[in-house]
């Protein structure tokens, strides 16, 4: 296939609800809201265990770490 097909043949996927453009503020306001969920969990390790300061660094040890005090939080 010509490199230059592909540039003809680009399509936009898109929700069939949505009619217009979104605005840079509520496409700021989206992405912002999206990453506060994201850290959310870090960021609780992080403050009550300290966790950037742990020594547990090798291997599967900081994932273990982490999934114990996941459940330490939410029990």
């Amino acid at each position: 296939m010509d490199p230059r097909d592909r540039l003809r043949d680009h399509r936009s996927h898109q929700p069939s609800g949505v009619r217009r453009q979104a605005s840079p503020k509520r496409i700021a306001r989206l992405t912002r809201s999206h990453w506060v969920i994201e850290n959310r969990p870090r960021f609780i390790r992080n403050t009550t265990f300290d966790e950037d300061r742990s020594p547990v660094r090798t291997e599967h040890g900081p994932e273990n770490m982490a999934t114990l005090r996941n459940l330490a939080i939410n029990n």
